[in-house]
């Protein structure tokens, strides 16, 4: 495994020629980054209504190009958008110690969340989903 910068980084093409070229020097498999629910990324945010709306795009371009190349992504599951922080002054650029604001009323789930890492087979979860509570 190879650590890496935070995901948004992967899709420049400096980060994916550099890694190619340590994929043909080493052989590595996997990258480990953080940073996946970093605002930066997109992932969440409300409308007008305070209803969520999620972005994959960048997601999926990050483990998109890591597959092109050869690499499966170790993810780390870090960073929470400030959106969905219960108390965003408590955010800090490494942790947030709170608990999520709303999570239950957003909509948000795991299997929402770890979709696209599932899709292309990351190692997040082996692809084995928490059944919605009832």
């Amino acid at each position: 495994m190879f650590g890496s910068e935070r995901a948004i980084v992967t899709l420049r093409e400096s980060y994916r020629s550099d890694l190619r070229e340590v994929k043909r020097v080493t052989g590595f498999e996997y990258v480990r980054f953080h940073a996946i629910f970093h605002d930066e990324v997109g992932l969440y945010n409300e409308d007008d209504s305070g209803n969520p709306v999620y972005n994959f795009s960048y997601i999926d371009q990050v483990y998109d190009g890591l597959l092109e190349n050869g690499v499966r992504p170790f993810v780390e599951l870090s960073f929470m958008p400030r959106k969905l922080a219960s108390d965003p002054a408590a955010s800090h650029p490494f942790w947030y110690t709170k608990s999520p604001n709303g999570i239950s009323r957003s909509g948000t789930s795991p299997t929402l969340i770890f979709g696209p890492a599932c899709r292309k087979k990351s190692p997040i979860t082996n692809c084995m989903m928490p059944r919605r509570a009832r």
